[in-house]
This record gives C-alpha cells, sequence and structure tokens, in this order.
C-alpha cells in the first residue's frame, strides 16, 4: 500500500479498509495469505483534480439556482483512483491490475467498511 504518498485528502483508516477489504476478498474465493508468497497484491490510492468548465450555454438567464450568471466559470473537483495489482515478484510482472475512481462526496465513495468491501469486490470479481 502507498500509505507514503498518499494525498492529504485521504483517511489512511480509509485506505487500510480498502487493503483489508481486498485481502478478505481473495481469501473469500479460496487463495490464502501468506508473508513469503511469489504474488503480491498492491494497492495504492491516488488523487487528481479535475478541471470543469461551466460556460451556461444551456441557460438564457442571469441567474440560475441563486447563483449569478458567469460567462466563465471554473471548478475543480477532486477525483480519486484505486488501484488494484496483483504482481509476480519472481518474475518481477503485473499479472492483472484494475482501477476504478470516486469523487469526494459521491455515493460510491468508500466511507466506511461495508461500502469499501464493496468497492473492492465490484474491482476484483473480474479478477
Amino acid at each position: 500500500m502507498n500509505k507514503d504518498l498518499l494525498p492529504v485528502e485521504m483517511d489512511p483508516i480509509l485506505i487500510e479498509n480498502l487493503g483489508d477489504a481486498a485481502k478478505e476478498y481473495l481469501k473469500g474465493v479460496g487463495h490464502q495469505f501468506s508473508q513469503d508468497a511469489s504474488i503480491t497484491i498492491d494497492v495504492s490510492v491516488t488523487t487528481k483534480e479535475k478541471i470543469k468548465y461551466d460556460d451556461f450555454r444551456f441557460y438564457g438567464y442571469p441567474m440560475y439556482r441563486s447563483y449569478l450568471y458567469e460567462p466563465d466559470r471554473i471548478n475543480t473537483v477532486p477525483e480519486f483512483f484505486l488501484r488494484i495489482s496483483v504482481r509476480d515478484e519472481e518474475s518481477d510482472k503485473t499479472l492483472w491490475t484494475g482501477l476504478t475512481k470516486w469523487r469526494k462526496g459521491s455515493s460510491y465513495a468508500p466511507t466506511d467498511i461495508p461500502s469499501a468491501e464493496m468497492l473492492v469486490e465490484n474491482l476484483l470479481v473480474n479478477l
């Protein structure tokens, strides 16, 4: 897990929950956990700012939803990415990788243990 490189917006407890959810899911489908295994699971989380440009071209009124019309409104929306990779340590190759994203405040955001487990399960079901 990339705990040292976490963005400040991310809760480290949440990241640990994502790692535990991945481990429990893989145990549940029949895999065994061992410290000296030749296959490892890498869980990494990062963030990226998405620039959103709103030119209000669909609204003809100077006011919309109680804020003034601005011809060039630019917002940034933080997006969070979760990558889970399966690596073969002997050959130093990535065997499989899965990627998902969510926005802050989204219903898909893993804010608690059950939602973290659901996010990881939806990602690892393709493994």
